[in-house]
Parts: structure tokens; C-alpha cells; sequence
């Protein structure tokens, strides 16, 4: 999430933010729903 952060401050771009921040969401869910698959 830290990274994803940084990533946010750095980007002036509405558009970019939006899709850095579907893609964290994404990757977040699927390492849940990996968890959740194999447990």
C-alpha cells in the first residue's frame, strides 16, 4: 500500500490515479481471494 501511495503523490493525472488505484484494489482482492481458495 506504501508504494501505492508514493505512486498517488507523484501523479498529477486524474485518469492515472484512478487506474493506480483499480489496479492496487485488483491486486489486493485477488491476493484475498487466493488466501481465502487455499485455506
Amino acid at each position: 500500500m506504501g508504494e501505492a501511495c508514493s505512486k498517488l503523490l507523484k501523479t498529477k493525472d486524474k485518469k492515472n490515479v484512478i487506474a493506480i488505484l483499480m489496479s492496487t484494489v485488483y491486486r489486493y482482492l485477488a491476493a484475498k481471494i487466493k488466501l481465502f481458495a487455499f485455506s
